[in-house]
């Protein structure tokens, strides 16, 4: 519940702030070496598919090594090291070697274009990329084409070792795993500490322009760190990328703060069967995923596996349906579902647990008011318009990109969502459509979720999407839809629409055609891409 002043929701929780008193990533290594002292050691991540893990003991030695290795190489504090690689067992190793220099550590999406890289490269003035092998090349051809003073000096391959044959213009990155390690940067060295110098670079999604770099501060890394209701020496399995804000921050405040063992299975290694075993195999209590695995282990037929242990739930990225969610518990009785809502610029703003069809109540320190999109009015109990949003985990800045920060914060803070919502007289927030993907039907304007969960109740359709596309002889805007079935279903796709069509309003109806489809593609977010689904289409 939520306090309710001048149209504002306000959270009740009070909003206690810990800058530290320190570098982030010494707190981090302090509490692992609390906890050897403690307990002694144990796995801290694991990869689920080749039955690797690491050490709490391998962290302090591994992370020197490599923060001195990199100062080798003209790594300084305040500087930038631009990570592109995906979920990996050697992921955090950069990313503690940059902050042990008083460095920034940038965590990117490495599937991304030609282009973007060097959008990225230009940002973060970056004079040092990890990439991984699959996409050392992309990070070559990029770098070599600015000009030489804006070039990174040094393309290293996280995946590769030195005698192996590396991209021509990049080195190993396990190079600096044999440094002696006496050249990392002390405290005394570094300038004295402050809760609002910057750490970690996060990226958004960019499905509307080039992905900008959003900027957080010591003190957010710090807030992040808090207790969770995953008990010590549980296990967590998570299938979320690490270079998501989530992802990323599960090994850190769960993994160390909260002294759980994370268990993650990568892209490549992802199916039905891989969740199924780790579960049966690890006995997680925990399973973060994102919103489009989500709704596929949901759709997919299982025997045979023990679920027992799985607790609780979270999809992250996108909205789940309550369809998916039934049909999850039926394979985990009493699964908990929890559900957070927020974006990589403003961090989260609310939480609900067991209920999908609501945004819940507001997290700690947290403000949120319903803009009326015409007036910027705000608006009151039940009245839909746009969220807006103040966090105490909003970031820092853009970097390289202040101009764009008034596109996305009012003159009081308040961050645009860019979501439809509205809350009810108990401050409870609702989420209605992303404000872009509404279609216009008839005089009535619908979001393509109302069309896809009533497709997605449909017995053997394990997901959809909706989308609107232009009849260039009519001159008419027809609403298509694309959906996944169980490989035993036998529905045709007439029959699809004819099911869907009986449930939906008049105006809501499919009116163009039903594609049965072998996948629908996702961002690594687990955002549907119906721009991509309808290009394909239209062509």
């Amino acid at each position: 519940m939520s306090r309710i002043e001048d149209r504002i929701l306000y959270s009740k929780e009070p909003y206690t702030l810990d800058p530290g008193d320190d570098l982030y990533i010494y707190r981090l290594l302090d509490m692992v070496q609390e906890e050897l002292r403690d307990t002694g050691d144990r796995d801290w991540i694991i990869d689920a598919a080749e039955e690797k893990s690491i050490r709490l003991s391998h962290l302090k030695g591994r992370s020197l090594k490599v923060a001195s290795g990199l100062t080798a190489l003209g790594f300084k504090e305040g500087d930038i090291l631009h990570c592109a690689y995906s979920t990996n067992i050697d992921f955090y190793w950069p990313v503690f070697g940059a902050w042990l220099c008083g460095g920034v550590a940038s965590v990117a999406d490495p599937g991304l274009s030609v282009e973007n890289c060097i959008s990225q490269i230009q940002d973060t003035k970056c004079r040092i990329i990890v990439c991984s092998k699959v996409c050392s090349s992309k990070y070559v051809q990029a770098n070599n084409t600015l000009p030489l003073l804006d070039q990174a000096k040094h393309i290293l391959v996280l995946d590769q070792d030195p005698w192996e044959n590396i991209t021509t213009g990049a080195t190993s990155f396990r190079a600096l795993y044999n440094d002696p390690g006496t050249s990392c940067p002390t405290t005394s060295s570094l300038s004295p500490y402050d809760p609002k110098a910057g750490t970690l670079v996060n990226w958004t999604s960019g499905t509307t322009g080039a992905p900008k770099g959003v900027l957080f501060s010591q003190e957010f890394m710090h807030f992040m760190l808090r207790k969770s209701a995953v008990p010590p020496n549980s296990m967590a399995l998570t299938t979320n990328i690490m270079f998501h804000g989530g992802g990323f921050q599960l090994a850190l405040d769960g993994g160390i703060r909260n002294r759980f063992t994370v268990v993650f299975i990568k892209a490549e290694d992802f199916s039905a069967a891989a969740v199924f075993n780790a579960i049966q195999k690890y006995c997680p209590i925990f399973y973060m995923c994102g919103a489009s695995e989500f709704t596929m282990l949901a759709g997919e037929e299982e025997a045979g596996h023990d679920l027992g242990s799985l607790k609780a739930i979270m999809p992250c990225g996108a909205r789940v349906s309550n369809t998916a969610l039934q049909r999850f518990r039926e394979k985990c009785p009493g699964l908990l579902c929890l559900q957070f809502y927020g974006s990589t610029e403003v961090g989260g703003v609310s939480g609900s647990v067991g209920q999908v069809d609501r945004l819940g109540s507001l997290r700690q320190g947290v403000a949120v008011y319903i803009r009326d999109q015409n007036t910027d009015a705000r608006l009151g109990v039940g009245e839909v318009g746009e969220i807006m949003a103040r966090t105490p985990t909003v970031m820092k800045t853009f970097i390289n990109r202040d101009e764009d920060l008034a596109s996305v914060f009012d003159g009081e803070g308040f961050a645009h969502m860019g979501d439809l919502g509205y809350y009810d007289e108990n401050g409870v927030l609702y989420f209605k459509e992303r404000m872009k993907e509404l279609m216009k039907l008839g005089n009535t304007w619908v979001g393509p979720g109302e069309i896809e969960d009533v497709l997605e109740d449909i017995n053997g359709v394990v997901e959809a999407v909706v989308w609107q596309m232009e009849n260039r002889k009519t001159n008419h805007f027809l609403t298509h839809a694309g959906v996944v079935t169980r490989p035993t279903c036998q529905l045709t796709a007439e029959q699809v629409k004819k099911m869907a069509n009986n449930k939906l309003e008049e105006v809501k109806r499919i009116t163009g055609q039903v594609h049965i489809m072998e996948s629908i593609p996702h961002n690594p977010q687990g955002k549907k891409l119906r721009l991509q689904v309808r290009r394909k289409f239209d062509q």
